[in-house]
């Protein structure tokens, strides 16, 4: 007999088409996966976590490895490997810029070298790097399922640990960035135990630098529950002149509205304590690179 949690696909399959996808996802329901990188999937497996798990799909074939840029912002198909963003040119440019840091800094190089965008958003990990700075930069989720497609915001995506909004039968395919306003930064920082661990906790931020006040201010976080926008935060900041008074304000008004996870690595107060020294850094980063340095 099997020892308990043991992972053992019988099909590994390799379909041409969206729909042959959504209809598998459909017709297997709990028992398949989405392939991507595999790395999520290996460490789900190694653990015992997806027994239940017989059916793996891979998404090689439907042409979902792309990075694009067009009138309404940037376009990244969720098949993505996070090597390809860190060396996409389309995301040197300020606003964008956090992106290819936050995939500069994904490591080990194997990882990045495997895993994709697709892989990172729907794991729902909340220590991931990548779904904190697309909630910084407000993007949206291009998703297919049986009832056709669907476009939502990241914002609301994650409901849990492990546990999104799409339904049976759906998949993400493309990340959709908006095309961001003139004199808009943006930063990601993080903080590691190691150069190889997941973050103990991770920031993201985007703000609009007008006439030296602080305009469409994002402000989003890893390592608690799930990734989550500070939006009281960014409430706080909306309109202010950007000066050390209101940073120290804003740092100490995270305690009211982050609850970082406790590990065996760290206490939630020492992760808070650390998530308030890494949003001062990332505000002030992302609002320098809005004045263009």
């Amino acid at each position: 007999m099997p020892e308990l949690g043991y992972f053992a696909p019988d099909e590994y399959l390799k379909p041409n088409s969206i729909e042959e996808v959504v209809n598998l996802l459909q017709r297997y329901g709990d028992k398949a996966r989405i392939v991507a990188g595999g790395t999520a999937l290996y460490e789900l497996a190694k653990r015992g976590m997806i027994p239940q798990v017989k059916k793996m799909i891979d998404l090689e074939y439907l042409n979902l490895r792309y990075v694009r840029s067009d009138e309404e912002g940037i376009k990244i198909g969720c098949m993505v490997k996070i090597y390809e963003l860190a060396n996409s040119p389309i995301l040197d440019i300020h606003p964008y810029y956090s992106i290819k840091e936050a995939a500069l800094n994904i490591r080990p190089v194997q990882i990045r070298n495997m895993a994709t965008v697709g892989g990172e958003i729907c794991s729902a990990i909340p220590f991931l790097d990548l779904p904190t700075v697309f909630l910084a930069l407000d993007a949206k989720l291009r998703i297919i399922g049986p009832k056709g497609e669907r476009k939502i915001d990241m914002d609301g995506f994650y409901f849990d640990y492990f546990l999104t909004s799409l339904g049976n039968g759906e998949f993400v395919i493309e990340v959709m960035i908006p095309k961001l306003p003139d004199k808009t930064g943006s930063a990601f920082l993080k903080f590691e135990r190691t150069a190889v661990d997941l973050p103990l906790v991770n920031v993201g931020v985007s703000l609009m630098n007008k006439n030296g006040e602080c305009k469409n201010v994002r402000i989003a976080l890893g390592g608690g529950r799930t990734h989550v926008r500070i939006k009281s935060l960014e409430r706080a900041l909306e309109g202010k002149r950007f000066n050390d008074k209101i940073l120290d304000d804003i740092v100490q008004s995270l305690s009211d509205e982050f609850k970082p996870i406790s590990s065996a690595h760290a206490s939630t107060e020492y992760k808070l304590e650390i998530a308030k020294i890494l949003l001062r850094d990332a505000l002030l980063i992302a609002y320098k690179r809005s004045q263009g340095d």
